[in-house]
């Protein structure tokens, strides 16, 4: 009896083995850090239509194929003539699922016959070949999927813009862990059409350490397009329910600057209301009376001489450019009148308009913002896996000698505008040691509660009590600076910031302050519209450096401050901070500064610049404050000035 049970578990596995090793129909991403990838769809497809073409596989001397047996194989040649024929070392092959592989870290090239450039892909690959069907299947890695496809996406990596296509990669290496993709193409997880996302083989590109998003914490698919031309949508566009939520505007806030419409700017098209029927028709005699596109609502209404039919902004758009062509009406932020006999279209923007706009995440790269406030520009309520605050900051390490660039996240960050919140109070505070030093040795008490036209409150809610100078920059009191009100002269002033920025050449701005009420913010550095570029900031740190070699009251002034910042000022760091207390002995000075700035909304950002010796440095910190991007900094000066 037990034999009898031995043989039929043994025909069982051969029935399970067969199915599994034969089916075709599951994707080959059976690994959790791989994707698979269907790849050359489009040039099959074309060939099919044209019946002319070929296509070229070289493979590595180790490789083989299952015939069903192994076998040795060198190339693979599709040819497209009366049929598709496929000539494996120039032996003509039946159809079938074909496997071919090549040991660990193999990969094969291909010759397109319409290019002249060489594609690299990852072995194995996988054949589906049949009457009506030819696919080739890769398997892929899921962080070198999403580079090289960030890179197809982007039409390649540039300097200015490489913020951008690290913010694709990670949006793309998201993609890869969402179920919401997963097998979507039967035989695959993705598929290499432009419609879909774009993926050109391997590229000689890699990308530096990055935050993971935390796709359990999202309830949207990540989503990305072309460009938004101006507004972005919700993914109801994809059905006819409607706006599911507010998309964000895609403008940068502190200009009011409508992102991503360079590249992409304004298109037009029309077509024939009897031939826009036809398409969409089939009972004799209805055709389209009129065209309702509902932007803020999400839904086009095609109104009948029968009845009102509704849809998916998305559907509409790719059944007419099924036909028409794929980039007829080129987006869905258009508006359609009717004229006469034809509907015309017009609009701005290109692709679906969902998710990250790439002309807009360009502009953002452009402008110095980084991956991840790019990201967040898209997706505000974004989350990441293992959060390190080093990475998704950005700073610029630098010679506090002459400036010499040492570390920087990159060429735009240094040329980048940011308000300078409190490090404005340096600014106040050199004005009055060259102009006014009666006031040096003026003091202030800072109160839990302070009467108008100061601020209500200081930053630190009790107060600072009584104050010097020295004291209230370490200390970084609003209420000390903002008491300066009635002893500055405002023109003064301006007349010595308009000198500094030109001695020293900084793209310093600098509003005109009328108001009498606002003058107190102003000096006390709560005017986020005081911006200067990071290169600013660096020439502020070198010539405060400089300042405080000169044998004078004044260095031992900005010393002893500045150096407080550390000691009992606002990056007094917690007790058993090790880096800490090592850089204070090592001389680490600078000051923090906590700003309200963004891209289309306003978060808290921590501003630190300072040195230790030798090295400067300028930190820039997201969703933080001035303390956070300090003690960031000592660690980034501790580690370069062992």
């Amino acid at each position: 009896m037990n034999k009898i049970y031995l043989a039929l578990y043994f025909i069982i596995f051969l029935l399970i083995s067969s199915v599994s090793l034969f089916s075709g129909g599951e994707p080959l991403s059976f690994k959790e850090d791989r994707v698979s990838i269907d790849i050359l769809s489009k040039h099959v497809k074309m060939m099919k239509e044209a019946r002319e073409g070929s296509l070229v596989f070289s493979f590595p001397d180790n490789a083989e194929i299952v015939f069903p047996y192994r076998e040795n194989l060198k190339n693979i040649k599709i040819v497209f003539a009366d049929r598709v024929k496929v000539l494996a070392d120039g032996r003509l092959l039946d159809y079938g699922i074909y496997n071919i592989s090549a040991g660990d870290a193999s990969e094969f090239s291909l010759k397109l016959s319409d290019v002249t450039d060489i594609r690299i892909y990852p072995l194995p690959l996988k054949i589906i070949y049949s009457t009506e069907n030819l696919k080739f299947i890769i398997e892929e890695k899921k962080i070198r999927y999403a580079i090289d496809s960030s890179f197809a996406e982007m039409g390649g990596v540039r300097d200015e813009s490489f913020e951008a296509f690290k913010a694709l990669a990670i949006l793309i290496y998201g993609r890869c862990s969402q179920t919401l993709y997963r097998g979507k193409h039967r035989d695959a997880d993705f598929c290499d059409l432009s419609c879909c996302q774009v993926y050109r083989g391997r590229q000689s590109i890699t990308l530096p350490e990055f935050l993971a998003i935390d796709v359990s914490a999202l309830r949207k698919g990540l989503y990305f397009c072309a460009s938004g031309g101006g507004r972005l949508f919700s993914d109801g566009i994809f059905s006819n329910t409607g706006r599911r939520y507010n998309p964000p505007a895609d403008v940068l806030l502190a200009e009011s600057l409508p992102l991503s419409k360079s590249n992409n700017s304004q298109w037009s098209c029309e077509i024939k209301a009897g031939e826009l029927s036809e398409m969409f028709f089939t009972k004799s005699g209805e055709f389209i009376e009129d065209i309702i596109f509902s932007l803020d609502k999400e839904i086009v209404f095609v109104k009948s001489n029968f009845t009102v039919y509704t849809f998916a902004p998305e559907d509409f758009r790719l059944r007419i450019n099924r036909l028409k062509g794929w980039n007829f009406l080129r987006s869905n932020n258009y508006i359609v009148k009717k004229e006469g006999d034809k509907f015309i279209f017009n609009g701005s923007g290109l692709g679906h308009g969902v998710g990250l706009s790439m002309d807009g995440a360009i502009e953002l790269s452009h402008r110095g913002f980084s991956a991840y406030e790019i990201l967040e520009h898209y997706y505000p309520d974004i989350k990441y896996i293992s959060f390190n605050r080093r990475i998704y900051s950005q700073y610029i390490l630098f010679d506090t000698e002459n400036g010499k660039i040492l570390k920087s996240s990159g060429k735009n960050f240094y040329e980048r505008r940011i308000p300078l919140g409190s490090i404005f109070k340096i600014l106040v505070t050199l004005y009055l040691w060259e102009e006014r030093r009666d006031l040096l040795n003026y003091k202030y008490t800072c109160l839990s509660e302070n009467q108008e036209p100061l601020p209500l409150k200081c930053w630190d809610k009790n107060g600072h009590g009584a104050l010097d100078l020295k004291d209230a920059l370490s200390l970084s009191c609003n209420i000390y600076f903002a008491s300066l009100y009635n002893k500055i002269n405002r023109d003064s002033f301006y007349q010595w910031i308009r000198r500094f920025k030109s001695y020293h050449g900084l793209k310093l701005e600098v509003p005109y302050i009328s108001d009498d009420k606002k003058w107190p913010q102003f000096l006390a550095g709560l005017d986020f519209r005081c911006t200067m570029t990071v290169s600013d900031f660096v020439k502020l740190v070198l010539i405060l450096n400089k300042k405080m070699k000169e044998k004078d009251s004044c260095a031992i002034f900005f010393s002893d401050s500045l150096k407080n910042t550390f000691i009992t000022g606002t990056a007094r760091p917690d007790k058993g901070n090790f880096i800490s207390q090592e850089v204070i002995r090592a001389g680490i000075w600078g000051k923090t500064s906590t700003i309200i700035y963004g891209s289309n909304f306003t978060t808290s950002y921590g501003l630190f610049v300072g040195a230790i010796g030798e090295k400067g440095i300028v930190t820039l910190l997201r969703k933080s404050v001035g303390r956070d991007a300090a003690n960031l900094s000592a660690e980034i000066l501790y580690e370069n000035c062992k």
